[in-house]
C-alpha cells in the first residue's frame, strides 16, 4: 500500500541558474502531458491507501491549467492534503481559485527571497513587491499556505535575512516556512559563477547565523520546527514530506519522479522524450532500481530520521539488535560508515 504520489511537473517558463530538478523550457509536450501521466499510473497498478497525499512539484506546475489538476486528483479520490507549487507570477486570486475548485488543499509557494537584488541573482521572474501580493493571494484563498525562502545566496547579509522575516512575520495566516540553505550544484550556470569567481559563497559561519536567525524568529512567532529546515503552525506539518522522511511507501509519476516502495527505490527517466516513448510502449519509464537489504534500510532509515527534531526510535528500526548481534560477535562496529 502506497501513502503518497507525488506528480512531478517538468515545465518552466525558464530555468533558474540554481535548479538542479529535471525541467525542460518551454511548451513541447505540455499538451499531451497529462495523458502520460495518467498512462503510467494505470501501467504501475499500485494501489494507495485511504487518506493519502499528493504532491504537485517541479519544475512549475502553475505553468498547467487546473484541468489538469483536476483530472489527476479525480484519479486519487481518496486523497486528503493535495500540494501544489506555484510561481509568485501565477498566483492571481482567479487562478487560486481555479486549483482550489480542482481539488488542491495546499499551496506551496517559491518566494525564494522579497529582496529585489537577489530575486534578479536566483534569476526570478517576478519582483519583490509582486511576491509579496501572490502570497497574500493564497492566504485570501486557502487556509493552509506554504512558502519556500533560501538564505546563504552569494552577497546575502543577515540584515537580508532579518528583512525577509519581517515580511514573513507580518503575513497574517502563513501556516509553513521551508528555509533552505543555497546550494551551487555542479552543471548549473550558478556553480560555474561560483567556480569562475564572478560570485562567491557564503562563508559558512555567516550562513550558520542566517539559519538560527531563521529558526529563532519563527519559532518566537509559534512556528513549530519539526524538521530540519521546515516550520510549521501545530497541526499543519506537511505530511506528504513527512511520508519521505518516514520512509512510508510513495509512488513518484512524470519523468525523473522517484518512487520508495517496499524498501524498492525506483527513479524515472530524467528526459522527456525518453519518458514518452516508454510510457508509449506500456513499459515503466524507470532507470534506476535499487533494493535495500535490511542493514541498508536501517542505516537509510537512521538518516531520514535524524532530520526530525522528533528523531527515530532505535528499537523501532531493529537497531539494537543489530548491535547485540555485533557485540556477542566480537565484531561490533558503528553502523553509519559515511
Amino acid at each position: 500500500m502506497v501513502a503518497s504520489a507525488y506528480i512531478h511537473v517538468p515545465f518552466c517558463r525558464s530555468k533558474c541558474p540554481y535548479c538542479d530538478f529535471f525541467s525542460v523550457s518551454g511548451t513541447g509536450g505540455r499538451e499531451h502531458y497529462l495523458s502520460y501521466v495518467l498512462r503510467e499510473m494505470e501501467i504501475r497498478e499500485l494501489t494507495f491507501i485511504d487518506g493519502l497525499t499528493l504532491y504537485f512539484g517541479g519544475g512549475t506546475p502553475s505553468v498547467m491549467e487546473p484541468a489538469f489538476f483536476e483530472a489527476v486528483i479525480s484519479s486519487f479520490p481518496e486523497s486528503s492534503e493535495v500540494t501544489a507549487e506555484v510561481n509568485p507570477e501565477d498566483a492571481s486570486k482567479t487562478y487560486l481559485k481555479s486549483l482550489k475548485s480542482a481539488g488542491v488543499t495546499r499551496i506551496s509557494i517559491g518566494v525564494q527571497t522579497f529582496n529585489e537584488r537577489l530575486l534578479k541573482l536566483l534569476g526570478r521572474k517576478h519582483s519583490a513587491g509582486d511576491t509579496v501580493r501572490a502570497v497574500e493571494n493564497c492566504l485570501s484563498v486557502f487556509d493552509n499556505v506554504s512558502l519556500d525562502i533560501i538564505y546563504g545566496i552569494p552577497s546575502q547579509g543577515i540584515e537580508d535575512v532579518e528583512s525577509d522575516l519581517d515580511i514573513i512575520i507580518s503575513l497574517e495566516g502563513l501556516k509553513h516556512v521551508s528555509a533552505y540553505a543555497l546550494t551551487f550544484y555542479e552543471g548549473t550556470p550558478l556553480y560555474r559563477d561560483m567556480v569562475s569567481g564572478r560570485l562567491k559563497e557564503v562563508e559558512e559561519s555567516i550562513s550558520r547565523r542566517m539559519y538560527y536567525t531563521i529558526k529563532e524568529r519563527l519559532e518566537s512567532e509559534g512556528f513549530i520546527q519539526y524538521e530540519v529546515s521546515n516550520f510549521s503552525k501545530k497541526g499543519y506539518e506537511c505530511r506528504h514530506n513527512l511520508t519521505y522522511w518516514n520512509l512510508n511507501n510513495y509512488a513518484g509519476f512524470g519523468p525523473s519522479a522517484a518512487s520508495f516502495i517496499d524498501r524498492v527505490y525506483q527513479k524515472n527517466v530524467s528526459d522527456l522524450e525518453s519518458y514518452f516513448n516508454l510510457v508509449d510502449n506500456g513499459k515503466v519509464p524507470a532507470e534506476e532500481v535499487e533494493l535495500f537489504d535490511d542493514e541498508e534500510f536501517r542505516k537509510l532509515k537512521l538518516m531520514m530520521g535524524l532530520r526530525l527534531t522528533e528523531g527515530i526510535n532505535l528499537l523501532s528500526i531493529g537497531v539494537d539488535r543489530a548491535f547485540r548481534e555485533r557485540a556477542s560477535s566480537g565484531k561490533l562496529k558503528f553502523l553509519i560508515e559515511s
